[in-house]
């Protein structure tokens, strides 16, 4: 063929000087091009010349198909959002065709045509695809994205491909993190990501960036599993409430319950009167003290000896529970319930309010291969909490962001609220009352 010979192609002629030849056209050869073919004698006959008066000019056509990456297949598509398809279209030696016109149209879940149609797009130059748009019926889970090459005649062979996406409209996330921290401390941020109204979808394979006060920190890609981490370390000047979110890359609309509040608390500062003085020069100050307000000292220990017998009972008392500011926790508390974020507010009871209660009271915090069950172990048998209370809320808490985070309504929340009265009593003395 084109002069070249392959010798593996042969065949011995009959009586009658006729032969057939079982040539199998080479992947690599160039369809856009006018072919010749001859075959010569290679055996001895005696015979001095031939003359190779005739040949065949042949034209070859390929075969396209559209190589779908399945892996992929299983990442959800955000509704509205920009679809890269996974794959590209081959020839059938599995090289890529270039620069040739693709058709595409979207259909939902009963296989009906969406508008607009969608503008046909050429294939890049390694036959890759670009990306398109997806629209929105608000109505399927599932859209179906049909791709049409009608081919190059003579040269290619067209092919069609049926693809189907699943859809996401809004996303939650389940935070696996602290809920304090002081500044320079580095914590492990992890999370996993789900659609907003189906548990079973996971936000795999996804580009997301990570925020901190509304400000980007990272940008990573979830497993094939929705999960995330991040190590992040708390600057000078972060003290107070950080707010850390997740949102998908490249695409601005704001998502529901995607936030996590850390409560960061500031370094102590030395005043220069606390910083000694080793000059011997200087006069011991406390001397004038002594010998001037000794007499009025006595007088003052002698009528608090009269106080003390009186408070006695009530220093007893305070001295088993622990005071911790909550306005602040309770307005972000009410801003997660009334916004329907319901999930992260009861995670936020959880991580803002009980473990800082814990850290206040004992200076314990929350490890991070440490559980929520681990948790309730560590509240009953270190801390003495009785466990008919601190079980059932433990409970409702795993329950509630493990089995079925997105199912709870407005009155599972307040349930849970009641289960965590009495536990908030024997921290502080107070029932665990919201007037919201």
């Amino acid at each position: 063929m084109d002069g070249n010979l392959y010798p593996e192609f042969n065949d011995t002629t009959d009586i009658n000087g006729e032969f057939i030849i079982n040539f199998i056209i080479p992947f690599e050869t160039n369809i856009y091009l006018e072919h010749k073919i001859e075959v010569e004698i290679t055996n001895d006959t005696g015979i001095d010349l031939y003359l190779k008066k005739n040949h065949y000019t042949l034209n070859f056509s390929s075969t396209s198909y559209f190589d779908i990456d399945n892996h992929n297949l299983n990442n959800p598509q955000l509704a509205r959002g920009f679809y890269y398809i996974p794959g590209f279209l081959n020839y059938d030696n599995h090289s890529g065709i270039p620069n040739q016109i693709i058709k595409s149209t979207w259909k939902n879940e009963k296989k009906d045509d969406l508008d607009p149609p969608n503008s046909p797009f050429n294939t890049n130059s390694d036959g890759s695809f670009k990306y398109i748009q997806i629209p929105d019926d608000n109505v399927s889970k599932v859209l179906f994205l049909n791709l049409t090459f009608n081919g190059n005649s003579p040269y290619i062979n067209g092919s069609q491909e049926l693809i189907s996406v699943r859809l996401y409209r809004n996303i939650t996330c389940v935070w696996n993190t602290v809920g304090s921290a002081d500044i320079g401390d580095t914590i492990t941020i992890r999370g996993q990501l789900f659609a907003r109204n189906n548990s079973n979808l996971v936000i795999n394979f996804t580009d997301v960036r990570i925020t901190r006060n509304y400000a980007t920190i990272a940008n990573i890609t979830t497993d094939s599993n929705g999960n995330f981490i991040y190590s992040f370390t708390f600057p000078t000047g972060s003290s107070g409430r950080n707010i850390f979110g997740v949102e998908i890359a490249n695409f601005s609309k704001v998502f529901s319950n995607t936030t996590h509040i850390i409560s960061v608390a500031s370094a102590p500062i030395i005043s220069a009167e606390d910083i000694g003085d080793d000059d011997e020069d200087t006069s011991l100050p406390f001397q004038t003290f002594f010998l001037v307000f000794i007499p009025i000292i006595i007088g003052i220990a002698a009528v608090l000896i009269v106080f003390i017998y009186i408070h006695l009972r009530k220093q007893k008392a305070e001295s088993l529970v622990v005071k911790l500011p909550l306005e602040d926790r309770i307005k972000n508390l009410k801003i997660l319930k009334d916004t329907e974020r319901l999930e992260e507010a009861i995670s936020y009871l959880f991580q803002s309010i009980y473990l800082e209660l814990i850290k206040a009271k004992y200076g314990r915090r929350m490890k991070e291969s440490e559980t929520i069950r681990d948790i309730a172990i560590i509240s009953v048998r270190e801390f003495n909490l009785k466990p008919a209370y601190v079980y059932p809320f433990i409970q409702n808490i795993e329950k509630i962001i493990y089995d079925k985070p997105f199912l709870i309504k407005e009155k599972d929340f307040y349930a849970l609220v009641e289960l965590f009265s009495p536990i908030y009593y024997q921290f502080t003395g107070y029932h665990f009352v919201l007037n919201f």
